[in-house]
């Protein structure tokens, strides 16, 4: 199972980034 579930971009609040579990696969995800 894999959950996603959506935060502030850091970079820009207005922006929604996925953020997506085990780390490995959010790494891949987190640019």
């Amino acid at each position: 199972e894999v959950r996603v579930w959506a935060k502030p971009h850091p970079s820009n609040p207005k922006r929604i980034q996925a953020q997506v579990i085990p780390d490995s696969i959010r790494a891949c995800f987190d640019v």
